[in-house]
């Protein structure tokens, strides 16, 4: 499989596990975002520029199946694609402990963001405190995740150098 279609094709099969084969398994709206922990693994592997193409991919792929405004996802996916790049060259990336805390701390922002444009920016405490048991629950699946995808990830990247490399 050759660089276009790991970038292609991996995304797109967890996308149908995460939506077809997880959310009516384990039962409605909190489940793994297996498409969060792909383009978490790919950016520290890949950097900035790479994070950012997976996150515009990836986000449009969630953006088909949200109920929020079009491009929603498109948008923090680049954005968190920016973001992780940047800090994963300030950080060690040689271990799993940088992308399990980054997927909680994407798990969070993504959610709150999600949490205000719903409620157009008017937040009641119920809905912090109901928030903030949704969040713990897709971080812990998330986190869950995290690690057999980032090992996947690791796999493919090295595989994908070695075609363009030439190694």
């Amino acid at each position: 499989m050759n660089g276009i279609g790991i970038r292609i094709f991996i995304p797109l099969l967890l996308y149908f596990l995460q939506q077809y084969f997880f959310a009516p398994l384990i039962g409605g709206f909190i489940h793994p975002e297996l498409l969060l922990c792909w383009l978490l693994s790919w950016t520290f592997l890949g950097g900035a520029r790479e994070g950012i193409r997976m996150g515009i991919y990836c986000g449009l792929l969630m953006d088909f199946s949200s109920t929020t405004f079009f491009g929603f996802y498109m948008i923090l996916g680049g954005l968190f694609g920016w973001f992780f790049g940047k800090i994963h060259r300030q950080l060690s990336r040689d271990t799993i402990s940088l992308p399990m805390i980054s997927v909680v701390i994407a798990t969070v922002v993504s959610s709150f963001l999600l949490l205000l444009f719903a409620s157009k920016f008017k937040i009641s405490f119920i809905m912090i405190g109901s928030w903030v048991l949704v969040v713990f629950e897709q971080s812990v699946w998330n986190s869950l995740f995290m690690r057999p995808i980032y090992g996947m990830a690791t796999y493919l990247w090295y595989i994908f150098c070695e075609e363009i490399l030439g190694g």
